[in-house]
Protein backbone atom coordinates (compact mmCIF):
# COMPACT_ATOMS: atom_id res chain seq x y z
CA UNK A 1 0.00 0.00 0.00
CA UNK A 2 2.90 2.37 0.72
CA UNK A 3 4.40 1.76 -2.74
CA UNK A 4 1.02 2.31 -4.37
CA UNK A 5 0.46 5.58 -2.49
CA UNK A 6 3.94 6.84 -3.40
CA UNK A 7 3.37 5.97 -7.04
CA UNK A 8 0.07 7.87 -7.03
CA UNK A 9 1.65 11.01 -5.60
CA UNK A 10 4.45 10.88 -8.15
CA UNK A 11 1.97 10.53 -11.01
CA UNK A 12 -0.13 13.45 -9.80
CA UNK A 13 2.97 15.59 -9.50
CA UNK A 14 4.01 14.69 -13.03
CA UNK A 15 0.55 15.53 -14.33
CA UNK A 16 0.63 18.92 -12.57
CA UNK A 17 4.05 19.67 -14.00
CA UNK A 18 2.78 18.70 -17.45
CA UNK A 19 -0.18 21.07 -17.10
CA UNK A 20 2.20 23.90 -16.15
CA UNK A 21 4.39 23.15 -19.16
CA UNK A 22 1.36 23.11 -21.46
CA UNK A 23 0.21 26.46 -20.04
CA UNK A 24 3.64 27.98 -20.59
CA UNK A 25 3.71 26.64 -24.14
CA UNK A 26 0.28 28.14 -24.82
CA UNK A 27 1.36 31.52 -23.48
CA UNK A 28 4.52 31.46 -25.61
CA UNK A 29 2.50 30.63 -28.72
CA UNK A 30 0.04 33.42 -27.98
CA UNK A 31 2.81 35.93 -27.37
CA UNK A 32 4.54 35.01 -30.64
CA UNK A 33 1.42 36.08 -32.53
CA UNK A 34 1.59 39.62 -31.09
CA UNK A 35 3.75 42.08 -33.10
CA UNK A 36 6.62 43.24 -30.99
CA UNK A 37 7.42 46.92 -31.29
CA UNK A 38 11.09 47.80 -30.87
CA UNK A 39 11.75 49.85 -27.79
CA UNK A 40 11.55 53.58 -28.58
CA UNK A 41 9.26 53.39 -31.63
CA UNK A 42 6.35 54.77 -29.64
CA UNK A 43 8.45 57.90 -29.06
CA UNK A 44 9.58 58.32 -32.68
CA UNK A 45 7.82 60.30 -35.39
CA UNK A 46 6.50 57.95 -38.08
CA UNK A 47 4.02 60.27 -39.85
CA UNK A 48 3.76 63.99 -40.49
CA UNK A 49 0.39 65.47 -41.40
CA UNK A 50 0.21 68.81 -43.21
CA UNK A 51 -3.03 70.76 -43.32
CA UNK A 52 -3.50 73.83 -45.49
CA UNK A 53 -6.19 75.52 -47.56
CA UNK A 54 -7.96 72.85 -49.63
CA UNK A 55 -5.82 69.90 -48.57
CA UNK A 56 -4.80 67.63 -45.72
CA UNK A 57 -2.02 65.13 -46.40
CA UNK A 58 -0.38 62.57 -44.12
CA UNK A 59 3.13 61.54 -45.09
CA UNK A 60 4.70 58.21 -44.12
CA UNK A 61 8.33 58.97 -43.26
CA UNK A 62 9.33 55.43 -44.28
CA UNK A 63 8.31 56.14 -47.91
CA UNK A 64 11.28 55.85 -50.28
CA UNK A 65 9.77 57.32 -53.47
CA UNK A 66 10.32 61.12 -53.55
CA UNK A 67 6.84 61.51 -55.06
CA UNK A 68 5.38 60.15 -51.81
CA UNK A 69 7.13 62.84 -49.78
CA UNK A 70 5.83 65.97 -51.53
CA UNK A 71 2.51 67.54 -52.48
CA UNK A 72 2.03 70.25 -55.12
CA UNK A 73 -1.67 71.20 -54.92
CA UNK A 74 -1.45 73.54 -57.90
CA UNK A 75 0.63 71.30 -60.14
CA UNK A 76 4.20 71.87 -61.34
CA UNK A 77 5.79 75.23 -60.61
CA UNK A 78 5.68 77.49 -63.69
CA UNK A 79 6.22 80.92 -62.18
CA UNK A 80 8.38 83.70 -63.70
CA UNK A 81 12.12 83.62 -63.14
CA UNK A 82 13.53 85.07 -59.96
CA UNK A 83 16.23 86.75 -62.05
CA UNK A 84 14.80 90.27 -62.25
CA UNK A 85 16.33 93.40 -63.85
CA UNK A 86 18.08 95.85 -61.53
CA UNK A 87 17.99 99.62 -61.40
CA UNK A 88 21.28 101.35 -62.10
CA UNK A 89 22.53 103.64 -59.37
CA UNK A 90 21.27 107.18 -59.85
CA UNK A 91 18.44 106.24 -62.19
CA UNK A 92 14.87 107.25 -61.41
CA UNK A 93 12.76 104.67 -59.65
CA UNK A 94 11.02 102.39 -62.14
CA UNK A 95 8.05 100.61 -60.47
CA UNK A 96 8.51 97.61 -62.79
CA UNK A 97 11.98 96.93 -61.36
CA UNK A 98 11.34 95.29 -57.99
CA UNK A 99 13.60 94.52 -55.06
CA UNK A 100 13.24 92.87 -51.67
CA UNK A 101 12.78 94.67 -48.38
CA UNK A 102 12.78 93.14 -44.93
CA UNK A 103 14.75 90.01 -44.10
CA UNK A 104 15.75 87.02 -46.18
CA UNK A 105 15.92 84.52 -43.29
CA UNK A 106 14.90 84.41 -39.64
CA UNK A 107 14.19 82.01 -36.79
CA UNK A 108 10.48 81.36 -36.27
CA UNK A 109 10.52 78.79 -33.44
CA UNK A 110 13.54 77.95 -31.30
CA UNK A 111 13.61 75.36 -28.50
CA UNK A 112 9.82 74.95 -28.75
CA UNK A 113 9.19 78.68 -28.29
CA UNK A 114 8.13 81.34 -30.83
CA UNK A 115 11.00 83.78 -31.30
CA UNK A 116 10.07 85.78 -34.41
CA UNK A 117 9.72 89.54 -34.00
CA UNK A 118 6.84 90.78 -36.17
CA UNK A 119 8.35 94.27 -36.23
CA UNK A 120 11.50 93.12 -38.03
CA UNK A 121 11.01 89.53 -39.24
CA UNK A 122 9.12 89.90 -42.52
CA UNK A 123 9.64 90.16 -46.27
CA UNK A 124 8.29 92.34 -49.04
CA UNK A 125 8.56 93.44 -52.66
CA UNK A 126 8.58 97.13 -53.63
CA UNK A 127 10.10 99.22 -56.45
CA UNK A 128 13.90 99.14 -56.49
CA UNK A 129 15.13 102.20 -54.63
CA UNK A 130 12.22 102.42 -52.17
CA UNK A 131 13.66 101.78 -48.72
CA UNK A 132 10.62 102.74 -46.62
CA UNK A 133 7.44 100.91 -47.56
CA UNK A 134 5.33 103.49 -45.73
CA UNK A 135 6.08 105.93 -48.55
CA UNK A 136 3.71 103.88 -50.70
CA UNK A 137 -0.03 104.24 -50.27
CA UNK A 138 -3.25 102.22 -50.73
CA UNK A 139 -2.03 99.40 -48.47
CA UNK A 140 -4.56 96.75 -47.45
CA UNK A 141 -4.30 94.13 -44.70
CA UNK A 142 -4.24 90.50 -45.80
CA UNK A 143 -4.13 87.09 -44.14
CA UNK A 144 -4.11 83.51 -45.38
CA UNK A 145 -5.47 80.70 -43.26
CA UNK A 146 -6.51 77.14 -43.93
CA UNK A 147 -10.17 76.28 -44.59
CA UNK A 148 -12.86 78.06 -42.54
CA UNK A 149 -10.34 80.38 -40.96
CA UNK A 150 -8.44 77.57 -39.27
CA UNK A 151 -4.64 77.71 -39.01
CA UNK A 152 -2.18 75.84 -41.19
CA UNK A 153 -0.82 72.82 -39.33
CA UNK A 154 2.13 70.48 -39.10
CA UNK A 155 1.24 67.44 -36.95
CA UNK A 156 3.88 64.94 -35.82
CA UNK A 157 2.60 61.42 -35.10
CA UNK A 158 4.05 58.11 -33.91
CA UNK A 159 3.51 54.72 -35.56
CA UNK A 160 0.14 54.37 -33.81
CA UNK A 161 -1.06 57.66 -35.29
CA UNK A 162 -0.99 59.38 -31.90
CA UNK A 163 -0.12 63.08 -31.98
CA UNK A 164 3.27 63.85 -30.47
CA UNK A 165 3.38 67.53 -31.30
CA UNK A 166 2.03 70.24 -33.57
CA UNK A 167 2.86 73.64 -35.05
CA UNK A 168 0.00 75.91 -36.14
CA UNK A 169 0.29 79.24 -37.93
CA UNK A 170 -1.25 81.65 -40.45
CA UNK A 171 0.25 84.00 -43.05
CA UNK A 172 -0.05 87.76 -42.62
CA UNK A 173 0.87 90.58 -45.03
CA UNK A 174 0.01 93.99 -46.47
CA UNK A 175 -0.72 94.19 -50.18
CA UNK A 176 -1.88 96.59 -52.90
CA UNK A 177 0.63 99.33 -52.09
CA UNK A 178 1.11 101.82 -54.94
CA UNK A 179 4.05 103.97 -55.97
CA UNK A 180 2.88 107.21 -57.59
CA UNK A 181 -0.45 105.54 -58.40
CA UNK A 182 1.33 102.65 -60.12
CA UNK A 183 1.61 98.93 -59.41
CA UNK A 184 0.62 96.64 -56.56
CA UNK A 185 3.30 95.85 -54.03
CA UNK A 186 3.78 93.73 -50.91
CA UNK A 187 5.17 94.21 -47.42
CA UNK A 188 5.13 92.68 -43.92
CA UNK A 189 4.72 89.15 -45.36
CA UNK A 190 5.36 86.58 -42.62
CA UNK A 191 3.97 83.57 -40.77
CA UNK A 192 2.23 84.29 -37.47
CA UNK A 193 2.43 81.55 -34.86
CA UNK A 194 -0.88 80.32 -33.44
CA UNK A 195 0.26 77.31 -31.43
CA UNK A 196 3.31 75.22 -30.55
CA UNK A 197 2.45 71.99 -28.75
CA UNK A 198 5.49 69.80 -28.11
CA UNK A 199 6.29 67.30 -25.35
CA UNK A 200 9.19 68.20 -23.07
CA UNK A 201 11.18 65.24 -24.44
CA UNK A 202 10.94 66.59 -28.01
CA UNK A 203 12.22 69.75 -29.67
CA UNK A 204 10.93 71.72 -32.65
CA UNK A 205 12.79 74.50 -34.44
CA UNK A 206 11.52 76.43 -37.47
CA UNK A 207 12.92 79.05 -39.82
CA UNK A 208 11.36 81.32 -42.43
CA UNK A 209 13.06 82.10 -45.73
CA UNK A 210 12.12 84.78 -48.27
CA UNK A 211 13.24 84.40 -51.88
CA UNK A 212 14.13 87.20 -54.31
CA UNK A 213 11.04 89.10 -55.47
CA UNK A 214 9.24 88.60 -58.77
CA UNK A 215 7.14 90.92 -60.94
CA UNK A 216 3.95 88.92 -61.43
CA UNK A 217 2.42 91.71 -63.48
CA UNK A 218 3.85 93.61 -66.44
CA UNK A 219 6.13 96.57 -67.07
CA UNK A 220 3.11 98.85 -67.33
CA UNK A 221 1.26 97.33 -64.37
CA UNK A 222 3.78 95.68 -62.02
CA UNK A 223 2.74 93.29 -59.24
CA UNK A 224 5.48 92.57 -56.74
CA UNK A 225 5.51 89.21 -54.99
CA UNK A 226 7.76 86.95 -52.94
CA UNK A 227 8.16 83.26 -52.20
CA UNK A 228 8.24 82.31 -48.53
CA UNK A 229 9.26 78.99 -46.99
CA UNK A 230 8.47 77.77 -43.50
CA UNK A 231 10.73 74.85 -42.59
CA UNK A 232 10.61 72.91 -39.32
CA UNK A 233 12.84 70.28 -37.73
CA UNK A 234 11.23 68.01 -35.13
CA UNK A 235 13.61 66.07 -32.89
CA UNK A 236 12.35 63.16 -30.77
CA UNK A 237 14.48 60.82 -28.64
CA UNK A 238 15.16 58.66 -31.71
CA UNK A 239 15.64 60.93 -34.73
CA UNK A 240 15.08 64.33 -36.37
CA UNK A 241 12.41 64.77 -39.06
CA UNK A 242 11.89 67.73 -41.36
CA UNK A 243 8.82 69.32 -42.94
CA UNK A 244 8.21 72.52 -44.85
CA UNK A 245 5.83 74.50 -47.04
CA UNK A 246 6.77 76.86 -49.89
CA UNK A 247 4.22 79.52 -50.85
CA UNK A 248 3.86 82.69 -52.93
CA UNK A 249 2.14 85.93 -51.91
CA UNK A 250 1.94 88.87 -54.31
CA UNK A 251 0.86 92.49 -54.22
CA UNK A 252 -2.58 91.79 -55.65
CA UNK A 253 -3.40 89.69 -52.59
CA UNK A 254 -3.11 86.45 -54.58
CA UNK A 255 -1.71 83.41 -52.75
CA UNK A 256 -0.40 80.13 -54.08
CA UNK A 257 1.03 76.95 -52.59
CA UNK A 258 4.12 75.84 -54.52
CA UNK A 259 4.77 72.69 -52.50
CA UNK A 260 4.81 71.07 -49.07
CA UNK A 261 7.15 68.17 -48.33
CA UNK A 262 8.89 66.08 -45.69
CA UNK A 263 12.48 64.91 -45.39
Amino acid sequence: RVSSSLFGRTRRRQEAEMRVLLLIAALVCAASAIPITPVGDEAAVAFIEIEGPGFKKQFDLSAKDPKDRIIMPNGPDNRPSHQQPKRESGEEIDPSIIWAIGKALWDFIEDNKPVADITTDWGGAVPDGVKDWTLLDQWKDGSWTSDEGKPWKFRFKNFLGIDMGAVEWMWSYKFGGQYNNSGQFLTLAMPIIKKVDVDVTEKVECTTKVWNPVNYGSTADPVGGVDLELDCKYSDPVKTSGVGCHIVIDGSGTNKIVSCEVD
